[in-house]
C-alpha cells in the first residue's frame, strides 16, 4: 500500500510539472515561426503592425503588404475586440518589441463583445504570465473551466504532434498573414445570409480603445485605425451604421487617424464575389482592397 501511495504521488508531480513545462515553454516552439507573437517578440521591431480580428487575417495579404520593402506583420485572432487587442499591444511592449505604426481593426462589432479566447491558437504563444493575464481578463473570480482550458487542455494535441503539424501549418503563413482564403459567393448567395443580430456596446472596450491611444502615445507610436470592406448589406445595416459612428467619434474626440473602406474603395462592398460571407472578404476580395490599401496610404 506505501509502496502504492509512493507511486500515485510520483505520477501527481510528474504529471503537474509537465503541465507547467508545457505551459511556460510552449510559446518557444513558436520563435521562428511565421506567424504569432513569439516570432515578432523574438524579430524585436516591427515598422507596420496591423493588429485585428479575422477581418485582418481574411482582409489583408501580408505577401502584398510586404512587397516593396515594407516591413509590416499582421497579428489576428478570432473574435478579438478591443480588449484582447490592447492586452496584445500591452504584452508586445512588455516585451520590448519596437513598434513604428499601428494599424488597429476597426470593426464595429467587436465594440459589442465582451473579451473571449475563441481563437485558442493564442494561448499557445504566450507562457504563464500571459495565460494568467488572459485568464483574469475573462473572470473576475474563480472558474474552474476557464482555468482548466487555458492552462491545461487547449493546444495539448497540437503540442503532441507539433513536428507534424508546424511542417503543414506554418507555410500557410507569410509574416503573420495567411497565404489560404476562400473564393467569393454569388449574390444569391449573398441574400441568403442570416443577418447579424444587433447589439450593444460594452463600455470595456470603449475604455480599451482609450487606453491603446494612451499607450501608443506614450511610446511614440503612429497609431491608425483600418475598416476592411464589409458586404452591401452590412454596410447599409442601420445598427451597423449607428456602431461606426460611435467609434468614429471616439477616434475624432482623440484625434486618431481612421481609414473607412469606403473611402480606400467603396465598389468593393457591391461585388458579392469580393466576400464569402456578409463581413470576410475572399481571395479576390482580399488582393483587391490590399492592393488600394497600400496606395491609399502611399498617398
Amino acid at each position: 500500500m506505501k509502496k502504492l501511495s509512493i507511486t500515485i504521488i510520483i505520477a501527481v508531480f510528474f504529471t503537474l510539472f509537465i503541465i507547467v513545462l508545457k505551459a511556460q515553454f510552449e510559446n518557444k516552439l513558436l520563435n521562428n515561426a511565421n506567424y504569432g507573437l513569439p516570432s515578432l517578440i523574438k524579430k524585436g521591431k516591427i515598422d507596420n503592425l496591423f493588429i485585428g480580428s479575422s477581418m485582418f487575417r481574411q482582409g489583408l495579404d501580408s505577401k502584398i503588404l510586404n512587397e516593396k520593402g515594407s516591413d509590416s506583420y499582421i497579428l489576428s485572432y478570432n473574435g478579438n475586440n478591443p480588449i484582447l487587442e490592447l492586452w496584445s499591444l500591452k504584452y508586445l511592449l512588455k516585451n520590448n518589441v519596437k513598434i513604428n505604426h499601428l494599424y488597429i481593426d476597426m470593426y464595429a462589432y467587436s465594440l459589442t463583445t465582451e473579451p473571449s479566447i475563441s481563437d485558442s491558437k493564442i494561448l499557445m504563444e504566450v507562457d504563464i504570465k500571459g495565460k494568467l493575464e488572459l485568464y483574469n481578463l475573462l473572470n473576475s473570480k474563480f472558474n474552474i473551466s476557464d482555468f482548466y482550458s487555458i492552462f491545461i487542455s487547449k493546444n495539448t494535441e497540437l503540442v503532441a504532434t507539433w513536428p507534424i503539424y508546424y511542417q503543414i501549418i506554418n507555410p500557410t503563413y507569410y509574416k503573420g498573414g495567411i497565404k489560404t482564403g476562400r473564393d467569393g459567393i454569388d449574390s444569391t448567395k449573398m441574400e441568403s445570409l442570416a443577418m447579424i443580430e444587433e447589439s450593444q456596446v460594452d463600455d470595456r472596450n470603449i475604455e480599451a480603445i482609450f487606453e491603446i491611444i494612451k499607450l501608443c502615445q506614450e511610446n511614440n507610436i503612429q497609431l491608425r485605425y483600418i475598416e476592411t470592406p464589409k458586404s452591401l448589406r452590412i454596410m447599409e445595416n442601420e445598427n451597423y451604421q449607428n456602431l461606426m459612428a460611435m467609434y468614429q467619434k471616439i477616434l475624432e474626440e482623440k484625434e486618431v487617424p481612421y481609414y473607412l473602406s469606403y473611402n480606400i474603395n467603396k465598389e468593393i462592398s457591391y461585388n458579392s464575389y469580393y466576400f464569402f460571407d456578409l463581413i470576410h472578404l475572399s481571395n479576390s476580395g482580399r488582393e483587391k482592397y490590399t492592393r488600394d490599401l497600400i496606395e491609399f496610404l502611399s498617398k
